[in-house]
């Protein structure tokens, strides 16, 4: 049996290309279909509020527990250099930094629900009633 391999850049291009159709999708649902976007959106949006959550409070009980380790550490070898423990302190950079983005990409997406919550009414579309054009 092959394994299909590919390239980081395919993978991204992939991953991409996908975002790119979901968020296209959900235009066309929040257009078309006002009152079904809602249901949709209602609860999209308590996942991704869910997941962000959770995420962030996993990220800062990792950051408290590598920094208690870092503050013991420090405290059994005060001579030793900080940079001996540059891999600990690099690890908090890069959760800062993990947290930070998660909390931004959050926000985007939430911000682009509510957006096309209030697209009908931005439209001026009547949303009892199905889109122009819909059979």
């Amino acid at each position: 049996m092959a394994i299909l391999q590919l390239s980081r850049r395919a993978v991204e291009t992939l991953v991409v290309t996908l975002i790119a159709a979901a968020v296209s999708g959900l235009g066309f649902v929040a257009y078309k279909y006002p009152l079904g976007y809602r249901k949709l959106a209602l609860a999209l949006g308590i996942s991704i509020a869910l997941f962000s959550l959770y995420a962030v409070l996993f990220g800062v009980g990792y950051v408290s527990s590598q920094i208690t380790t870092l503050g013991e550490r420090l405290r059994e070898r005060p001579s030793e250099p900080l940079s001996a423990y540059d891999y600990l302190i690099n690890g908090l950079n890069q959760k800062a930094a993990w947290l930070a983005k998660i909390v931004v990409v959050s926000a985007l997406l939430l911000g682009y629900l509510t957006l096309l919550w209030f697209l009908p009414s931005i439209l001026g579309i009547n949303q009892g009633a199905p889109a122009a054009g819909a059979a």
